[in-house]
């Protein structure tokens, strides 16, 4: 999906420009063996993540109850001691805080992200045995009349990375400007990497943070310059205005110190981000593809190489090792392929329909499932499919969470 960063934009289809040799593939032989999601750069999701040891999932309800949830025995159970508890009062000990957002799982812990007196953005730790909640940060805005939202998030070497959304008040409007947020997991400081310039976060090793970062035809003023202009005005209103008229249709690929005070330029041209950016990661590995080009970023080495050029160009993502990708000039002539990580033979995914139009989207991966949702009758619905029956093309046995036995 092509976008800039800022801001979604119309995605452009071309001719189909590259045939992809199976290399006489074998789905089966493929899907035999699954791994444990990888511990580095789990995204904070909405709602559902992996648990530690890969089995099962991690879930909230709408009544902001914590659930666990065994694909294999396909059942959802409340993490509450009280067998006896209807999870509907706050002596509930699996009731999450009152306005859960983000959920992950990562080190053995579990982090929520929550919005607290209105306009604070806040990330908590809870202990998955004790079901204690400690609070890891608040991030307040300057203003009380300011909001800060969460909208993603990825923990990576025990550090948080939170993107949020400033929502600032002013004469009678509101205006939205992107922060990217690090937050030391051990003692809870906070860093603010990016505030008001668009970005997408991309993944963060040991030794680099990666990070899109439009560039424009003019630079921006500084906020003293403008304040110095504009004494009276709104420093994120004009950035806002400023992004629009001046966006130069390119962005760069850095490659950040950890310190973010120096970086490399990895690459730069026309982005194309995926739908679900939390499956871009892969450990300390990482997908991005500029002007149609689909690349595999090692964050440890620096290194990165292509895994297929193509104007067609459609969706692409990481499920259980495999680079999965989308090529088609519309969404119903789409063809879907796989290749391992670390390279080799490309597989063609069978398709979910016959005209090739995806009903199941995955959106988290345990060791032997995918969650993800599906087109039912009248909405998106959630649902759990095998990786088995995933990469075999069998979405028939798809699981919809709704008809999965619950306490």
């Amino acid at each position: 999906m092509k976008r800039q960063i800022g801001t979604m934009v119309g995605v452009s289809l071309l001719s189909l420009a590259l045939l992809i040799p199976l290399n006489g593939c074998q789905q089966t032989e493929q899907t035999t063996q699954h791994a444990v999601p990888p511990s580095e750069n789990i995204a904070l999701g909405y709602s559902w993540t992996s648990s530690s040891d890969g089995k099962g999932f991690y879930f909230y309800d709408s009544y902001t109850v914590l659930r666990y949830c065994e694909p294999g025995a396909q059942t959802q159970v409340s993490l509450c001691e009280d067998t006896n508890c209807k999870h509907s009062e706050d002596s509930c000990t699996a009731r999450l805080i009152d306005t859960p957002s983000l959920l992950a799982c990562y080190g053995g812990d579990l982090y929520v992200t929550s919005s607290e007196e209105k306009n604070h953005a806040v990330l908590w730790k809870m202990d998955p045995e004790s079901y204690q909640l400690t609070q890891v940060c608040d991030l307040a805005p300057e203003l009380r009349r300011d909001t800060y939202l969460f909208s993603e998030g990825t923990l990576a070497h025990g550090y948080a990375y939170l993107n949020l959304t400033r929502q600032l008040a002013w004469q009678g409007k509101v205006v939205e400007a992107p922060v990217l947020v690090q937050v030391n997991l051990e003692d809870g400081t906070a860093q603010t990497l990016f505030d008001g310039v668009p970005f997408l976060f991309l993944g963060a090793g040991e030794d680099r943070v990666l990070v899109a970062v439009d560039t424009y035809d003019v630079p921006p003023l500084s906020q003293e310059n403008y304040l110095q202009q504009e004494p009276e005005g709104n420093y994120y209103a004009y950035l806002n205005a400023y992004h629009t008229e001046h966006y130069s249709g390119i962005s760069e690929i850095r490659a950040y110190t950890p310190d973010m005070t120096d970086y490399q330029l990895v690459t730069q041209g026309t982005p194309w981000y995926n739908s679900t950016p939390a499956l871009t990661r892969y450990g300390d590995t990482v997908l991005y593809a500029i002007d149609h080009v689909l690349y595999c970023y090692d964050l440890a080495s620096g290194e990165s190489r292509t895994v297929v050029e193509d104007d067609t160009l459609l969706d692409y993502f990481i499920l259980d090792g495999q680079i999965v990708y989308t090529l088609g000039k519309s969404s119903s002539s789409a063809r879907t392929y796989y290749t391992p990580l670390e390279g080799g033979a490309v597989c063609e995914l069978t398709p979910d329909t016959e005209d090739g139009s995806a009903v199941f989207t995955p959106q988290r991966e345990s060791r032997d499932y995918i969650y993800g949702q599906y087109t039912g009758p009248y909405s998106l619905q959630d649902g759990l499919l095998s990786k088995e029956d995933y990469f075999a093309g069998r979405y028939e046995d798809l699981i919809p969470c709704s008809e999965m036995e619950a306490d």
